[in-house]
């Protein structure tokens, strides 16, 4: 819409064709997490089903409340745990071109 608006004032466009358009305010549902119970039945249901290492990626999921782009993202030499203070951060850069 501001692309026309723009168009117009520079005379590209004679008018604006959605000048009378009003924009719809955009509003996100709140987040609706999982509640610790129902957390540790989905992590308990995974480690009988998927034993091992799926079960922990499942469980770092839950707990943690990476988005899923960060999770998948996520690589081994890209962060650094402290289990004494029950923390991990990462660091990852991603460099888009032209």
């Amino acid at each position: 819409m501001k692309a026309l608006s723009l168009a117009a004032e520079d005379g590209l466009i004679t008018d604006n064709p959605m000048s009378h358009i009003k924009p719809v305010a955009h509003q996100k549902d709140p987040p609706d997490p999982f509640s610790r119970d129902e957390a540790d039945l989905i992590a308990g249901r995974f480690d009988q089903i998927y034993p091992g290492q799926v079960a922990n990626y499942v469980r770092f999921w839950l707990y943690t409340g990476v988005r899923t782009s960060e999770l998948t993202g996520l690589q081994w030499p890209t962060h650094r745990g402290k289990m004494s203070d029950h923390s991990i951060s990462y660091q990852m850069r991603i460099f888009r071109g032209f």
